[in-house]
């Protein structure tokens, strides 16, 4: 057992991000330009201390060095078909060698290290296997279970385009280094919209699948032994092909089906969409509701799950806590510590509503009149204050009924203090301030929900986005 206090092992984590083996092949120059942010570099070549060429140069010759020592296919065939693909993955996601910390201080340095270092998740390995270059891991909130991105190893991190809002979670870390330009292609799980929000809230995409659709085997998680609602995770036309039900037999055993994808994708056949103006809870923030109207709009122009989670008294994620002696983060979803775990019988209790939820939306889905996806927002408001997100209805739905969502960017659409008039009865508690110059500017997205296993989903969120796209010029 450590006898080094939590705050030292976290500091001690801090001082050691960059990679000591790959910076003996750079000088000490290229060494600090690469250590910089992107926010930093941009300050440093605005004030002259730092030319383009300079961090070009740097962080070209970095890539180069980080392409080489990557695991990588070498054939005499085709490249694979993801080969060459630069792709960052959620600090969840198990890679030999690397440190997994699930926001805990307790496993840094990989402790306990037979579960973390010398661990492989199926979907690293099979994006290896396609050619991807993992070039990093990014941060995620303490316990998974956080709509915001906040642990006691990186703090808090904020939204890249107003450093006053979040950036969401708990797959905050992909969703601000994609904005900001540091990756492509990321990797996280979405067991309670954990893409989804930040996706939003910094104008990016995300899909959430249907659960079982992609391998999360041993991907670490919260509350492993929850297995009714398990973590979805993003598939891919190419992981798919490897077949992951062969290796991984909670995988249901189901190509991409290009035949629907395409068929939705190429207009081939008119579309109807439902539009969630409201849940009839807390109404939506302004410019949400501003964004909705213009997502309708757009497309007219063509003619066209929590106590689940929870079971187990949040046991695991004090026992995590315990290793290093961190507190609970405020803001952390937990359950008050002293609560029994749920039983049995509870536990079947809670299955029976769960699918009776299920049952109940199937037939009212029905009888829509073959509506083929609903249009709702992810969250009653924009990008919200660092921790004030606090209503989740509108994206929990979509994971308790096991649906398939698609996050794309309200194009054109951002908050503004001078359109976006306060409703201040109708949802200023889901805001936390009525201050208009603290959210101008902020970036909003909407999902698009279909039904289970549905490639199509993917197919009509192509549409729309590119319908917003056009629109917007």
């Amino acid at each position: 057992m450590t006898t080094e206090s939590w705050e030292t092992r976290a500091a001690a984590k801090r001082e050691n991000i960059t990679c000591p083996f790959i910076e003996q092949f750079l000088d000490n120059e290229e060494i600090r330009i690469t250590s910089h942010d992107a926010v930093e570099v941009v300050d440093l070549v605005q004030l002259g201390k730092l030319t383009a060429v300079q961090v070009t140069t740097a962080f070209s010759k970095r890539a180069a060095i980080t392409h080489q020592i990557m695991p990588s296919p070498r054939t005499a065939g085709p490249p694979c078909p993801l080969h060459g693909l630069p792709v960052s993955l959620k600090d969840q996601f198990h890679f030999k060698g690397v440190d997994t910390s699930m926001g805990y201080v307790g496993k840094t340095y990989g402790f306990p290290d037979s579960q973390t270092r010398n661990l492989e998740s199926q979907p690293t390995t099979d994006l290896l296997s396609l050619g991807a270059v993992l070039c990093c891991k990014t941060t995620l909130p303490q316990t998974l279970f956080c709509g915001e991105t906040i642990n006691h190893i990186t703090g808090t991190t904020v939204n890249p385009n107003n450093q006053l809002l979040s950036c969401g979670g708990s797959t905050g870390g992909e969703g601000t280094l994609i904005a900001l330009g540091g990756s492509v292609l990321g990797l996280g799980t979405d067991i309670g919209a954990f893409l989804r929000i930040p996706a939003a809230f910094n104008g990016i995409y995300s899909i959430k699948p249907t659960v079982e659709r992609v391998s999360s085997k041993d991907v670490a998680t919260t509350n492993p032994g929850q297995t009714l609602h398990p973590r979805p995770l993003p598939p891919l036309k190419s992981t798919l092909s490897t077949q992951p039900w062969l290796r991984d037999p909670d995988v249901v055993p189901i190509p991409f089906r290009e035949d629907i994808f395409q068929s939705y994708k190429s207009l081939n056949r008119p579309l109807k969409f439902g539009i969630v103006w409201s849940d009839g809870i807390v109404n939506p923030h302004p410019p949400i509701r501003r964004g909705l109207e213009h997502i309708v709009t757009s497309l007219l122009s063509l003619d066209l799950r929590l106590r689940l989670l929870l079971e187990d008294a949040s046991a695991d994620a004090r026992k995590q806590l315990a290793l290093s002696g961190e507190p609970l983060l405020p803001g952390i979803l937990a359950v008050e510590e002293g609560t029994e775990p749920v039983g049995l019988l509870k536990h079947q209790d809670l299955t029976l509503h769960g699918k009776a939820y299920e049952n109940a939306y199937s037939d009212y889905w029905n009888g829509m009149g073959g509506v083929d996806a609903v249009i709702m927002p992810v969250a009653p408001s924009a990008a919200v204050r660092q921790g004030k997100y606090y209503h989740i209805a509108r994206t929990e739905i979509v994971s308790l009924l096991n649906y398939s969502a698609v996050v794309v960017p309200a194009h054109g659409v951002k908050v503004n203090k001078g359109v976006d008039i306060l409703d201040k009865d109708a949802w200023w508690l889901t805001i936390g301030t009525d201050d208009p110059e603290i959210y101008h500017g902020a970036l909003m997205g909407v999902q698009i929900v279909g039904r289970k296993f549905e490639e199509k989903v993917l197919g009509i969120a192509g549409v729309a986005d590119e319908v917003l796209k056009a629109y917007a010029k």
